[in-house]
């Protein structure tokens, strides 16, 4: 797959829905084409927590990047004491011999009432799998994005963990959970394959 080069650059300011302004950082892998942005307050490839071990992608392909944001595990920061726990955003690439065998790794991410549908994402085809598993009680919200590339395949994935029974005594605001919702929606928007990966 050639040598791999990554950079992080922090960026602007954006505004969110809410009106806060977030700085955020660029990821770009040149290794295999990959680059997202992400808030500046997330950690990049920190050490595992209630978001990342609960990540599928893994199940396929070992993540190349994971960026999280910590919730109510962190000990101290806005989210203590609330419903939100923990998330993450990963990435991972495998080799792929067909379409088909890349998108059949979101389906061992499903079951019968939860199945992946096919988009259009990143200028091609893909396999998305939006689904929510209640798991010892808590909730694990996730997006998973599989695309095919000149033989290879890549994964992506958010995943949100909420509703921690030890923690419903401070839930967040409706409006609260929306922003936060699209912090995650915005960095997987953000994601772009280079056309030239695989030549």
């Amino acid at each position: 797959m050639g040598r791999r080069t990554v950079a992080v650059v922090l960026m602007a300011a954006t505004t969110l829905p809410c009106g806060a302004e977030v700085m955020r950082r660029a990821y770009v892998d040149r290794g295999d084409g990959v680059s997202f942005s992400y808030p500046a307050g997330w950690t990049l490839n920190g050490d595992d927590d209630a978001a990342t071990a609960k990540l599928r992608v893994a199940l396929s392909s070992k993540a190349v990047a994971v960026v999280t944001l910590e919730g109510n595990f962190a000990g101290k920061g806005p989210y203590q004491g609330t419903d939100f726990e923990a998330g993450a955003f990963s990435y991972g690439v495998s080799p792929a011999k067909t379409e088909a065998q890349c998108f059949a790794a979101v389906d061992q991410g499903a079951d019968a009432t939860q199945r992946p549908v096919e988009t259009t994402w990143n200028g091609g085809r893909a396999e998305k799998l939006e689904a929510t598993y209640s798991i010892a009680g808590a909730e694990d919200s996730h997006q998973i994005v599989a695309a095919y590339r000149r033989g290879r395949c890549y994964l992506f994935e958010t995943v949100i963990v909420s509703h921690s029974p030890d923690t419903a005594d401070k839930p967040l605001a409706p409006m609260r959970w929306k922003w936060l919702r699209g912090e995650f929606e915005s960095v997987m928007g953000s994601v772009r394959i280079a056309p030239w990966v695989g030549e």
